[in-house]
């Protein structure tokens, strides 16, 4: 349970999985806060091996404007991977989404950013944006496809990974036509990503970016 100053913010029962709560209406400005999870597994009961009950995983107190990336919005995968002849990658084709929640009472346009930054060096290897609108008290997706030239491929071996940057910028309210706010808010989210493709059937068994990959066991620790 979260309770913020004596009041309950959310009931989560399965506490591996990831989870968030809007806080803004049980919160005093401008005085002192009191925020307070409490994790009690004799509730319920469970048959899994526990390697005892606490916080496991980092808990964020998130400050975001009311036009926002929605929690765990932002997702990409590898639609195609074209090689050359030597087999050398020559181009990766990327779909990218990002969800936009509006907690407004009003409609929103918005503007947004897809990076691509290459997590060892960060260099920014592609920029692509797009406008949505939003509606009041909603969601909408931004969606794009990015087109990568020499891409570093993940595997195994070489686990080269991206960085997927999605940038809001609220724009302004949208009636008849757009009202431009002077101060435009913005707010960033960002996912490791890796470029490869998978596939698994009975024929070939598990392959990486084409090449077959052989499991030898697994991990299977929460960690």
């Amino acid at each position: 349970t979260v309770e913020v100053n004596g009041s309950m913010a959310v009931l989560q029962h399965y506490g591996y999985a990831p989870f968030e709560t809007d806080i803004t209406r049980l919160v005093y400005p401008g005085k002192t806060n009191r925020i307070v999870i409490t994790l009690n597994p004799s509730m319920q009961p469970n048959s899994r091996w526990y390697s005892g009950a606490g916080l496991f995983r980092g808990v964020e107190l998130i400050h975001t404007p009311p036009l926002r990336v929605a929690f765990g919005g932002l997702a990409g995968y590898t639609r195609k991977i074209e090689t050359a002849a030597d087999g050398t990658p020559e181009t990766a084709y990327l779909a990218v989404s990002a969800e936009v929640q509006n907690c407004r009472a009003e409609n929103r346009v918005a503007e947004v950013f897809f990076d691509l930054i290459r997590e060892d060096n960060g260099e920014t290897v592609l920029s692509r944006k797009t406008v949505v609108q939003v509606q009041a008290m909603s969601l909408a997706t931004a969606r794009m496809t990015m087109t990568v030239d020499q891409p570093l491929l993940w595997c195994a071996e070489e686990p080269n990974l991206y960085r997927l940057q999605a940038r809001v910028r609220d724009l302004g309210a949208y009636k008849t036509h757009i009202i431009r706010d002077s101060n435009p808010a913005e707010d960033t989210e960002s996912v490791l990503f890796g470029i490869r493709t998978i596939e698994a059937d009975v024929k070939h068994g598990l392959r990486i970016n084409g090449r077959s990959v052989k499991l030898r066991g697994g991990c299977l620790h929460h960690d």
